[in-house]
């Protein structure tokens, strides 16, 4: 009998258990509670920023490199779609794109309790960081698949490619949000994130590699009317 009670009770406890465990983790980040202060939002953005989601084409690959003792796989034409750069860089494009959309859906989690400009400042800021990805995309793979929403597993691997052109536009938008809620600059203490500036020369950026050239214009000619920017003094000297 005390045996039989001991299974009992045993059981009792390990189904009654079960439950209680299906806790959200208190030693770590979990993604049904972040977003849940100023601070995890600010945690959030600063990983946006991290070099690894910004890509930069090296200059080995270009006529300006001047050792031409070995080739690489860019310039010798091996490059394909399993070489390590062009999957890590693919790889971390796409990280950056579904958290920045993350910070975007769950901003509003802190409505009431952080000033609206400041809300409006950080998805600014992520929508950035979305604009820019999308435009590393367009410009090195051409036509890619677009999304700005959290999708499922399963829809992922049905999703299709969607133009560039299309794209562009939702670059376009994105940057202009970015430009209208990003401050001209940051204060000493604050974290140094975009700006409104760099929003603007972004999207010239990307018009001027789209041969968009009204857009290019318009958008570079805000940013000299910001009238915080200047050239160089000495074009000579930046190559000194």
């Amino acid at each position: 009998m005390k045996f039989r009670a001991v299974i009992i009770l045993s059981a009792m406890l390990a189904f009654s258990s079960c439950q209680d465990l299906d806790l959200h983790p208190l030693s770590e980040g979990s993604t049904e509670t972040w977003y849940s202060t100023e601070t995890e939002i600010r945690m959030a953005l600063n990983d946006l920023f991290r070099p690894v989601f910004w890509p930069q084409d090296n200059d080995q690959w270009t006529d300006d490199w001047m050792f031409r003792g070995e080739t690489n796989a860019m310039t010798a034409g091996t490059i394909t779609a399993e070489t390590g750069t062009v999957v890590n860089n693919w790889r971390n494009v796409y990280k950056a794109i579904s958290r920045s959309i993350r910070v975007i859906e769950n901003i509003d989690r802190m409505a009431g309790q952080v000033p609206d400009a400041s809300l409006n400042k950080y998805e600014a800021n992520a929508r950035f960081v979305l604009a820019s990805s999308y435009a590393y995309l367009i410009t090195h793979w051409g036509d890619v698949p677009y999304y700005e929403n959290t999708i499922m597993l399963d829809e992922a691997f049905s999703m299709g490619r969607t133009p560039k052109e299309d794209i562009l536009e939702h670059i376009y938008r994105h940057y202009d949000f970015a430009a209208t809620h990003l401050p001209l600059s940051y204060g000493s203490s604050e974290n140094q994130y975009a700006t409104k500036g760099a929003a603007l020369a972004m999207k010239a950026r990307i018009a001027l590699y789209m041969g968009d050239f009204t857009t290019a214009k318009n958008a570079a000619q805000a940013v000299m009317d910001l009238g915080v920017y200047q050239l160089y003094p000495s074009y000579r000297e930046l190559f000194l």
